[in-house]
């Protein structure tokens, strides 16, 4: 949204690099954490290549649209992988705690505390959840933007299709 709505404001109008209220350097640095963004199903954007067609765009302020970043942009799976299995562990070991503590007990108290810290962790869950899935759209879409080749990948045929390449692990 953050993207689009720089499309819509930068214009004859407005020049973007002069708003007081928009810092792009946390703008540029937001795009270079997530390099690619799903639009819808399978259909991705890079927003490097929407800031590079703005009106006002300065290449000076936006390091995020740099040759050398894109280079430096490579998305494994491997490394996001950790991190949610750690979440999943600290996750479950609370759940596995709440759980044998009602089991254990014969009677479960059920106190307004009680209840506040069972929606809370509800909603902790859905939250990681959450997170967990758009974590796979955003490595499934980079790697739909940035498919094998031959070259990279000596398992590519030359003649492979587009969604060979895609599916072919680097």
């Amino acid at each position: 949204a953050i993207g689009y709505g720089m499309v819509l404001l930068d214009g004859n109008v407005v020049n973007i690099n002069r708003l007081k209220k928009l810092n792009i350097s946390r703008v540029d640095k937001l795009f270079k954490l997530l390099p690619v963004a799903p639009l819808y199903g399978d259909v991705q954007i890079r927003f490097a290549d929407w800031i590079r067609q703005l009106p006002h765009y300065d290449q000076s302020k936006w390091t995020c649209t740099s040759e050398q970043q894109e280079e430096k942009v490579t998305v494994a799976i491997q490394n996001r992988v950790e991190v949610i299995r750690s979440e999943h562990v600290r996750f479950i070991s609370e759940l596995a705690r709440y759980n044998n503590e009602i089991i254990t007990k014969k009677q479960f108290e059920l106190n307004d505390q009680r209840a506040k810290e069972l929606t809370e962790m509800a909603q902790q869950g859905i939250k990681l959840l959450t997170s967990w899935t758009t974590a796979v759209m955003e490595l499934y879409s980079w790697k739909l933007l940035h498919p094998t080749n031959e070259y990279d990948n000596k398992e590519c045929p030359k003649d492979a299709e587009a969604y060979e390449r895609v599916s072919l692990v680097e």
